[in-house]
């Protein structure tokens, strides 16, 4: 990416990705297989904790802002846009921004975004390429907030049969509602995701 000015013009350059977003890839009737959703979620694990160790927490993690392209095999996070650096401070009028089914507990009670809330984020992503629905759904966005708050997430199923009990555990745990029952990090996550993929 590179930025600069052409005289009163501010300009903004980034690559142009091939592919498509995951967004299709929750659609009931076209959902991956298993290994290759553990393989993206592991890809994302890796952009998550190059984030994060660069001080930078994504805020927005959803399948509209994961690329993949299938010749190359790419998985690309994208849309910074809501993205800050863990010290930056809160927005003046203190707004809690990102997409709310993917929203951590925590941020609902107007703390500050973690690496952790990016981790349970990845954990919603999984659930729903792998079942096709996110772990929590309401008609209105109320009843919405109450259950990501409140209701425990249920437990990870897939409509093509058993899933490895470890990828199971691992999304329960990204979905726990304190951060502290959390994995600890994302290069932690990515690990274990590799492993499922070599299991």
């Amino acid at each position: 990416m590179r930025a600069g000015a052409h005289g009163s013009w501010a300009y903004l350059v980034m690559e142009l990705l091939p592919g498509c977003d995951l967004r299709r890839y929750t659609r009931s009737d076209l959902l991956l297989p298993v290994p290759e959703v553990v393989r993206i979620a592991a890809a994302v694990a890796d952009a998550l904790a190059h984030a994060h160790a660069h001080g930078v927490v994504h805020r927005d993690l959803k399948p509209a802002n994961v690329m993949l392209d299938w010749p190359s095999r790419r998985v690309v996070l994208t849309d910074f846009g809501v993205a800050r650096l863990d010290d930056a401070q809160r927005t003046r009028t203190g707004v809690v921004l990102g997409t709310p089914v993917y929203m951590a507990p925590e941020l609902l009670a107007g703390t500050d975004a973690t690496p952790a809330s990016d981790l349970y984020a990845l954990g919603v992503l999984v659930f729903e390429l792998v079942t096709g629905r996110p772990p929590f759904s309401a008609d209105g966005l109320g009843e919405l907030l109450r259950q990501v708050a409140q209701a425990p997430a249920p437990p990870l199923t897939s409509p093509a049969g058993p899933l490895p009990p470890g990828l199971v555990a691992l999304v329960a745990a990204l979905l726990a509602k304190t951060p502290a029952q959390r994995p600890k990090d994302a290069p932690a996550v990515a690990r274990q995701l590799a492993d499922q993929c070599h299991a």
